[in-house]
């Protein structure tokens, strides 16, 4: 398999206070890398807004659920994703309610990303947040890539496989590190771009609302088992390991040797699943 997309510019973006602005009621934060990506004076951004609620155009659904809905769509020619969260009929006042507070689940993926970007760690940062009545919305730009279930399942070849392990291992030593977990690092929130497939940068991550600052080995073990739990059933021991190695290189407090880090995993994702992944 051969991801030949272009890498998209997933660098640190400006992290200055977003901008606020309201349109027909709906209240959004806009990112300055937004305005600067689309040559749009700060002071236009209401405009900019009004016509991505009003006149962006769908192109294709990527992702329904009862509470989330993706969509690719195109905002003045270029290809973003805008991501809906709608709370679940009765928890409408509760969900304005966590919005208020910033701990609804796009406020939460909003902090995540720019938390991880500001430590070097490459993640699909919102460009801007729009709260509509009882719903949030986030714009995202578009990755081009698969994400890491989907790429392990097709990729056959070692040698990318081990690339992308030792990538995906990189990232969370380099997470850890920095005092941060993810408690919702699965593989379908792991998207390898053409950099990572070939060796040169780490993954992309996505919907970072689980970040939560690291406190205790467990909180590591869990990630890591969720991790195991969540790629295909076609990843080896050997991969596996690969992996928890480079996220040992990455960080030296992870464990004292590899097969102490690998009982660990084993031992959380048991706990979890009733069974090892590895014996």
């Amino acid at each position: 398999m051969t991801v030949n997309a272009p890498a998209p510019d997933t660098a640190p973006l400006h992290h200055a206070s977003p901008i606020r602005c309201t349109i027909n009621g709906a209240t959004a934060w806009v990112s300055h890398a937004l305005t600067q990506r689309l040559n749009v004076k700060p002071a236009r951004t209401a405009s900019l807004m009004a016509i991505l609620l009003n006149r962006a155009s769908e192109k294709r659904v990527l992702k329904t659920s009862l509470r989330t809905r993706v969509v690719e769509i195109d905002l003045v020619g270029q290809a973003f994703v805008i991501k809906w969260h709608t709370p679940p009929p009765g928890s409408e006042a509760l969900h304005r309610l966590y919005h208020h507070l910033r701990c609804s689940p796009a406020w939460r993926e909003w902090h995540g990303a720019h938390r991880l970007a500001k430590r070097g760690i490459r993640v699909c940062e919102p460009l801007a947040l729009v709260h509509a009545g009882a719903s949030d919305a986030l714009l995202l730009p578009r990755i081009h890539g698969v994400d890491l279930h989907t790429y392990l399942t097709q990729e056959i070849r070692r040698a990318p496989r081990r690339w992308v392990a030792d990538a995906v291992g990189r990232q969370i030593g380099k997470m850890t590190k920095e005092g941060l977990v993810n408690r919702d690092h699965k593989a379908r929130n792991i998207m390898i771009d053409a950099a990572c497939a070939g060796g040169s940068a780490t993954p992309v991550l996505i919907d970072p609302a689980g970040l939560r600052k690291r406190r205790n080995g467990p909180q590591i073990d869990r990630m890591l088992a969720l991790l195991l739990e969540t790629v295909p059933d076609n990843v080896t021991r050997r991969e596996a390991c690969r992996c928890l190695r480079a996220a040992m290189r990455a960080d030296r407090t992870l464990g004292a040797s590899l097969r102490e880090l690998t009982e660990r995993v084993n031992a959380a994702y048991r706990r979890k699943t009733g069974r090892g992944r590895f014996g």
